[in-house]
């Protein structure tokens, strides 16, 4: 705990001095601590969050972290484990080391801030006159909680105004990806719908944060959050090109198409039941048990919406822009795709309908997205065998999501408009 309050208290003085250097990387004093509790941090090379266990108690497990920098959005570490410090520079978001440290800063917050004035001292007297008052010499300037953990700019939440960059929503269906200027805006616009929804909301409180989207954002903002968030967290690791190249938006204008789908069909059943569809694709998104990054028992929901965890926006963004006029084929059989899975997977019969086991390679539709194939299976693997699966689970490499034609609650290809499903909306009040 003593270490914790030292650790605050350097980096408070530290901040003071902030800004003497490259903006987006101000440097900070070496600082060391003990892991005390768990917490998560970012591999920006690879995109993913890795997990760093607070050794238990009584262990003779040494973990510690060094802090070698920070930007707006997060402190740039290094682990030592057991006396060894690696050399790779993690990522840890601000607000999430905040919320990992809340009870000892706030245990210890008046000790805190007469420590961090305690540290704004001279270690010396300085020389001069001894006999001047004390009251007369420059006070150490006060730091407080939310200076140490500054909350990025122009958080806004408000579902009636825009946030920062995603003003150009307002004409989505004329983005081009090839307008740099609006993909730019765009990844700014992320940051501030990211700021926004996890203003009033934790790791440990999902419904809140998928509340906050509702809650906060502008239709507009919900319609782009609910199609990237979803995009990259469920085909992210797809879009890499196999041998080095450009990535593949493809794969995530596919599951976007799903989204798109269901929606349709949902509003097209109110209609016909002589009712006003309502369904928009954050509802899709958030569906129960449909989308699983969103599951109780997934992460990728929470590093696709904390500022700092994901950053990796780029090739979704793009796939967002291309969306809009993107040719997907076969028709009119795409239009009616509302299912796939992962084929490091197989659903059951018991989630999927009786018959789809011994059905469902005749169900799988080849899809085409602007001419272009999807990933297609690895000719040294069988997806229906349990033992392979488990070896493309393994690799990226071998990884594909499978699409299908729609399938009932029975297990039975259907034809596209007689697909239903009632869309769950727990989060939208």
């Amino acid at each position: 705990m003593k270490k914790l309050i030292l650790f605050l208290s350097i980096l408070a003085v530290s901040s003071i001095y902030a800004g003497t250097s490259d903006p987006s990387y101000e440097e900070i004093s070496d600082i060391q601590f003990d892991v005390v509790r768990s917490f998560d941090v970012l591999d920006t090379e690879t995109g993913y969050s890795h997990r760093i266990d607070a050794p238990k108690k009584r262990s003779d497990k040494s973990i510690k972290v060094r802090i070698v920098g920070q930007n707006k959005w997060a402190y740039r570490i290094k682990i030592e484990v057991d006396g060894i410090e690696h050399d790779k520079t993690y990522h840890v978001t601000k607000r999430y080391l905040k919320e990992a440290l809340d009870m000892a800063t706030a245990y210890n917050y008046i000790r805190l801030n007469r420590m961090v004035g305690e540290v704004g001292n001279p270690p010396v007297e300085p020389c001069g006159d001894s006999t001047v008052s004390t009251s007369l010499r420059p006070k150490p300037r006060p730091v407080y909680v939310s200076e140490i953990f500054e909350e990025p700019e122009s958080i806004i939440t408000n579902n009636q105004k825009w946030k920062a960059g995603c003003e150009v929503l307002e004409n989505r269906g004329s983005l081009s990806a090839e307008d740099s200027e609006s993909k730019s805006k765009l990844a700014q616009c992320m940051k501030s719908i990211q700021n926004s929804i996890t203003r009033q909301g934790t790791l440990s409180n999902r419904g809140q944060i998928f509340k906050n989207l509702y809650r906060y954002l502008r239709p507009e903002e919900q319609h782009f959050a609910a199609m990237v968030f979803t995009a990259q967290g469920e085909a992210g690791i797809l879009v890499r090109d196999l041998n080095g190249g450009e990535r593949h938006p493809e794969e995530m204008m596919m599951i976007m198409k799903v989204i798109d789908n269901r929606v349709r069909n949902s509003n097209e059943d109110a209609a016909r039941a002589g009712k006003k569809g309502d369904t928009r694709a954050l509802d899709i998104a958030l569906d129960p048990w449909q989308f699983s990054m969103y599951n109780h028992n997934e992460d990728n929901w929470r590093q696709m919406m904390f500022p700092g965890r994901n950053q990796e926006f780029d090739t979704a963004i793009d796939a967002y822009m291309k969306f809009g006029t993107a040719d997907f084929k076969p028709k009119p059989d795409v239009d009616h795709v509302y299912h796939y899975h992962a084929n490091w997977m197989l659903p059951s019969n018991d989630a999927w309908g009786d018959n789809f086991r011994a059905n469902q390679d005749n169900w799988e539709l080849n899809v085409k997205v602007n001419g272009d194939l999807l990933r297609q299976p690895n000719p040294m693997y069988n997806e229906n065998n349990a033992s392979d699966r488990k070896k493309i689970a393994k690799s990226w490499k071998r990884q594909r999501h499978i699409f299908y034609k729609p399938i009932d609650t029975d297990g039975k290809i259907v034809d596209g408009d007689d697909w239903h499903w009632t869309v769950r909306k727990p989060f939208r009040s």
